[in-house]
This record gives C-alpha cells, sequence and structure tokens, in this order.
C-alpha cells in the first residue's frame, strides 16, 4: 500500500470539505451538482446591448431549454432595470409593441415606433413588465411557456408574477434575472 504525501492529504482534504459543506447546506446529490454547472455555465452575455427581441433571439437561437433562458437572462441583464416608480404600464399584446396604462386605463399609448425593448430600456420595469417580455420572446422559441402568478396579501406581501418555460421534460422559471431550472414534476 502507498503512503499519501502532503498534496494527497490536501486534495483528499478538498474533496471531504466539499462534501461536507454539501452537507451543511442540505443539498440534494443533484441539486449539488445544478448549482455547480449553473456556476460553470456559459456566459451568453452579449458584447453590446441588444436594439430589439430579434437580436437577443438570435443570440440565443438553437440552445436547449436551460441555456435559452441563462440566454435571454445575460441579454436582459444588459439592459435590465428594475423601477416602479414610473408609472406601471404593462405591455397589453404579447404580438404587439404596445403599452397601457394600468391605473386608470385612460391612457393607452400604441405607437408603432416604440418598441418593448426601448420602453423597457428607457423606463425599466417591475416583475410584471419583465414577465411580459420573457413570455414574448419565449412565444417565439419552440418551447411552451407560460406566466405563474402569486396572490399578494395587502400589507402582508406583494403579489408577483413571472414565466417558467418548458418542454416535455424541463422546466426554467425566468423571474427578472433570477432562473431556475429542473426535472418536470410527473
Amino acid at each position: 500500500m502507498k503512503k499519501l504525501n502532503k498534496k494527497g492529504y490536501i486534495e483528499i482534504g478538498i474533496i471531504l470539505l466539499i462534501i461536507l459543506l454539501a452537507y451543511i447546506l442540505g443539498l440534494t446529490s443533484s441539486n449539488f451538482l445544478r448549482v455547480i454547472k449553473n456556476y460553470l455555465a456559459d456566459d451568453y452575455t452579449p458584447k453590446h446591448i441588444p436594439n430589439s427581441e430579434e437580436e437577443i433571439l438570435n443570440n440565443c437561437e438553437g440552445l436547449g431549454l436551460e441555456n435559452t433562458s441563462l440566454c435571454f437572462r445575460d441579454n436582459i441583464k444588459t439592459f435590465f432595470r428594475y423601477d416602479e416608480t414610473e408609472p406601471i404600464y404593462i405591455l397589453n399584446s404579447i404580438g404587439e409593441d404596445s403599452l397601457e396604462n394600468t391605473y386608470d386605463g385612460v391612457l393607452t399609448i400604441t405607437p408603432t415606433n416604440i418598441k418593448i425593448i426601448d420602453y423597457l430600456k428607457e423606463n425599466g420595469g417591475i416583475c410584471r413588465e419583465w414577465s411580459l417580455f420573457y413570455l414574448k420572446l419565449c412565444k417565439k422559441t419552440n418551447f411552451k411557456c407560460e406566466q405563474v402568478r402569486r396572490s399578494g396579501v395587502l400589507n402582508v406581501f406583494p403579489s408577483h408574477i413571472y414565466t417558467i418555460m418548458y418542454d416535455d421534460k424541463n422546466y426554467c422559471e425566468l423571474d427578472q434575472l433570477t432562473i431556475k431550472c429542473g426535472e418536470n414534476h410527473e
């Protein structure tokens, strides 16, 4: 039997430390591997801020579900701004570049020269606007997608909305700049 040298003890120590950290964090082996995989995932940040939805779609073309989600996020983070101080607008149609004021329903802006991506770059948005933008991108892929809404309780916690993109085996939650992926439950 061969004796371990100092380097061998260090390697074993590192492995044991990783196992201990995984146990302490309460991560299952599949979740632990997913965390490591996401940490080592490709960076899809474009060299410049995208000018259109089509540019984002082209940047993310041909990728699988999880990588498409990460690519959408990396493109959006180049201009992402959470801002609820502006009047809150929603995108009233996934297929059209139009905006509608949700407070009083009186003001509707539907000029053809304002694109949703330009509105978000200039004004930012809350979870609703970002979820709708993800939904619009997703609808132009081969993946299925829907929005998920959590109702809020007044003065306790706010409502929240995000988009889920999925296929037959896996799903990804696209929640502003947070992406969580997993296997579908049967």
